[in-house]
């Protein structure tokens, strides 16, 4: 059909007012059997398409599509393009198609199956039209059917691309609101817990301190160990609640760097000495092995200590009494690197990925459960935000844990200090 059409073209054969009359009446007295004959085409075609369709679904676009075809053939000045529809009629076969598409067939239907559809529509129309013209006037009216079907066509496919672009519009936007939704509520949840908890804990913990106060005796034994069991407890939950609010504000964005130039080597001194309390009661040997000649770099001096107290304190928590710690640093290329290696059961190679996620922890005898299952994944992200990346490795004579922390170094940096790993 298409090439019997352009053939037509190639010869130079214009339909004549009078035969676009004479199609417009026919169109209008066989429109019932054109109707019918076209369902009958997309049934033995596309019989899994039409069942999800009433009958007078399908029925009611056809009569729509040759409704604006009569309109088109009536107009004798239309017939002088080489495309048939241009103008006010092109408009008014998109809004058949946008109608089309965004009615019952488009919501259920693919576009080719919808193409398809109306391509069928084309074998109907010929056929009918075929009895009532012959000789050249039928080669006419093909020419005109095929006009108007692939005028139909391409402003199917606009108006089915403007839907779905619509469409995807409008997902993304609610979307974005329902995401903003969800962020306002996590802020409001964040700031109840922020006041109202820690509220409550500093009374907890208070009171545990004005309990020892108070008593004119000292308190029995039994007596101390509930007061250091709250204690305990209530500091477990505090840790909690900030690693939970730290861990929130930085995956979501909120926290913003102070940069400085830092020397790593201080952070780490200053580290040890505020862990000095939780290492020193177990026997432990920290070791400093970072060379005094490391060069600055640019990062967030608390950050940078939170990082360096979350795997300085996993280290403490998972040696045994009397191990050893060390924190080492040094250079690699255009990296600056501290890492923190202990004498503890290690970290199994299936588990180095799995230990960055949220409240993922390893049970051993001598972490005893503890901890909140947020310090590394807040290590890890804090970490990238310098720009830098965490790694587990191997200690190299003996089983234990050993992270690493590798950071850019400013501009002007290349060199090579300290133990080389990897």
């Amino acid at each position: 059909m298409e090439a019997e059409a352009e053939g037509i073209v190639a010869m130079g054969i214009q339909p004549d007012a009078r035969l676009g009359a004479e199609l417009s009446a026919l169109l209008s007295q066989e429109q019932s059997r054109i109707v019918t004959h076209w369902v009958g085409l997309l049934r033995d075609a596309q019989p899994q398409l039409l069942a999800r369709m009433a009958p007078t679904t399908w029925g009611s676009r056809v009569v729509e599509t040759l409704g604006v075809m009569r309109s088109v053939l009536a107009d004798p000045e239309l017939l002088r393009y080489p495309v048939l529809a241009p103008g006010q009629v092109q408009s008014r076969i998109r809004g058949l198609a946008a109608r089309a598409v965004m009615g019952p067939v488009g919501e259920n239907a693919e576009l080719h199956n919808l193409q398809g559809a109306y391509f069928l529509l084309q074998e109907a129309l010929v056929e009918v039209l075929s009895e009532h013209v012959s000789g050249d006037r039928r080669v006419q009216a093909v020419l005109l059917v095929d006009r108007f079907i692939k005028q139909l066509s391409i402003a199917m496919s606009e108006a089915i691309t403007v839907q779905r672009t619509q469409g995807l519009e409008e997902a993304v936007a609610s979307r974005t609101r329902h995401l903003e939704e969800l962020l306002r509520k996590e802020g409001e949840f964040l700031g109840f817990i922020s006041h109202e908890v820690r509220t409550g804990l500093t009374a907890i913990l208070g009171a545990c301190d004005f309990l020892r106060e108070i008593s004119e005796e000292p308190l029995t034994e039994t007596q101390g160990r509930y007061v250091r069991m709250i204690e305990r407890s209530g500091e477990l939950i505090h840790t909690l609640v900030n690693d939970i609010l730290d861990y929130a504000k930085i995956e979501s964005g909120r926290v913003t760097l102070r940069l400085e130039p830092i020397n790593l080597r201080e952070v780490a001194i200053d580290v040890i000495a505020l862990l000095e309390s939780k290492w020193e009661p177990k026997g432990l040997e920290v070791v400093l092995d970072v060379p005094a000649e490391l060069p600055d770099i640019k990062g967030d001096r608390i950050r940078l200590q939170q990082i360096f107290l979350n795997l300085l304190a996993n280290a403490i928590r998972f040696s045994p009494m009397g191990a050893r710690v060390v924190v080492r640093g040094g250079l690699a290329g255009r990296e600056e690197w501290i890492e923190v290696e202990d004498e503890g059961p290690g970290v199994p190679q299936a588990d180095r990925s799995r230990i960055f996620e949220r409240f993922q922890q390893l049970e051993n005898a001598f972490s005893r459960g503890e901890g909140t299952g947020l310090g590394l994944p807040i290590v890890k992200l804090l970490t990238e935000m310098h720009g830098g990346h965490i790694e587990v490795l191997d200690p190299d004579a003996h089983e234990g844990g050993l992270f690493r922390v590798s950071l850019p170094l400013p501009d002007g940096h290349r060199v090579m200090v300290g133990k080389q790993t990897g």
